[in-house]
């Protein structure tokens, strides 16, 4: 299946008392991930159970999530079939950005980008990795790709799973966390 360039509007797409997540490197099956991101996790089956029930807790079957690349890594020439039961198995309509370790996945279709209105006043670009140039096509951005790494960008958001407590986010907690941490700055001055 050939990588897409995605633009939708979200408002067109979701009905109102829908909500939208998102999350990125969930890298589920993967047991050296846990190395070397520090996850808090004893294997690789610990760690898929932890992610799936955060996930299946937190998005009901009809909200929307945005996978934001590295579904699922280490699992060689089953990737295909990995991805397809966890598209089954996880709560929520999916949309996938294609991250590094996705490259073989043609199973679900995958995007290299999104971008979007999520209201009138706020646009929204969506790709696995960073991107600095982002505010170009968007007010903010949302990325995974570098897992406990700190965000470094303004007006952006890394949803790794480490950043997001190993489950899916809602996209407009995101947005009210800027707005606060930038309405606390203002009152210092």
């Amino acid at each position: 299946m050939p990588s897409r360039k995605l633009r939708l509007k979200e408002t067109k797409n979701m009905e109102h008392d829908k909500k939208l997540f998102v999350i990125s490197d969930t890298h589920f099956y993967h047991t050296n991930i846990i190395k070397y991101c520090d996850r808090p996790f004893k294997d690789a089956e610990s760690m898929n159970e932890a992610i799936i029930s955060n996930w299946n807790n937190t998005v009901r079957k009809d909200d929307w999530i945005i996978h934001i690349g590295d579904v699922v890594a280490g699992v060689g020439k089953q990737k295909n079939e990995k991805v397809k039961e966890l598209d089954k198995l996880l709560n929520g309509k999916k949309i996938y950005i294609r991250g590094n370790h996705d490259n073989s996945v043609e199973c679900v279709p995958m995007y290299e980008e999104l971008c979007f209105d999520f209201n009138p006043e706020i646009k929204i670009y969506i790709s696995h990795h960073p991107e600095p140039k982002f505010n170009r096509k968007a007010n903010f951005h949302l990325y995974g790709h570098i897992h406990e790494k700190k965000n470094f960008l303004n007006n952006a958001f890394n949803c790794s799973v480490e950043q997001l407590n190993y489950k899916p986010i809602e996209v407009s907690e995101l947005i009210e966390k800027y707005y606060d941490i930038t309405q606390d700055q203002f009152d210092l001055l």
